[in-house]
């Protein structure tokens, strides 16, 4: 109950923000949203969209509006990104190497990992740029995910502005399309989120359990042979 107080204070915070600082207002509102409160994400933008731009506006005027709010909120989703990118970049495989049994993956094998995605180059932007334009994908998941895989931070920094670009853009546009109901429609897109951050979950789990699994059955086979 509290945190749900907590959470809906901030977001009545930040919408503030908008309405009286305009840009600034939504850089600060998406900085907050990527680093420290969980707030919903679609809401910011969606509200930026629906605040910031008159139901009159014209088709041009929108479009130049829609791209400038698109530009801040990506830059402050891509400076937010680097908390979770960080965490992963220099914490993650310590506590891989560390905890190996409870992750199911080894420092090793990342390594494999990290090296197909280094003799693949130009797969690494693809990647990047589609996870962060989908506004269902969690990003602060996906940035831990980017930072254990050690991918270049100047490759992290390029893509993840670019992708976060039509993110941004396609959220202001429908909040500033569908008016005052944007907030249900963001809690609706958020929840979606949290369905594919549960997903992503489960499947990681599964992998896990999946692998302890094989690798008992291996070690069981092997000790009867010997």
């Amino acid at each position: 109950m509290i945190l749900g107080e907590l959470v809906e204070t901030f977001t009545t915070t930040v919408i503030n923000w908008i309405r009286t600082l305009g840009l600034l207002g939504v850089f600060l509102g998406v900085i907050i949203e990527s680093v420290i409160i969980p707030i919903p994400s679609p809401l910011i933008m969606m509200g930026a969209g629906f605040i910031l731009l008159s139901p009159d506006l014209g088709i041009t005027a929108a479009i130049i509006q829609l791209l400038l709010i698109a530009v801040v909120g990506a830059f402050a989703s891509t400076l937010g990104s680097y908390i979770g990118y960080g965490i992963g970049y220099y914490g993650g495989r310590p506590a891989i190497q560390k905890y190996k049994w409870l992750f199911g993956v080894s420092v090793e094998e990342l390594d494999i990992m990290q090296n197909k995605f280094e003799a693949r180059p130009g797969a690494i932007p693809g990647i990047i740029f589609t996870l962060r334009a989908i506004p269902i994908i969690p990003l602060s998941v996906m940035s831990f995910i980017f930072g254990v895989l050690r991918i270049r931070v100047e490759k992290f920094t390029i893509w993840t502005f670019l992708g976060a670009l039509p993110r941004c853009f396609s959220l202001a546009a429908l909040g500033w399309i569908v008016g005052r109901t944007y907030a249900g429609l963001a809690e609706a897109i958020d929840f979606f989120e949290t369905i594919t951050l549960v997903a992503i979950v489960v499947i990681i789990v599964a992998y896990i359990v999946y692998k302890k699994k094989f690798s008992d059955r291996l070690l069981h086979k092997i000790e009867e042979t010997v």
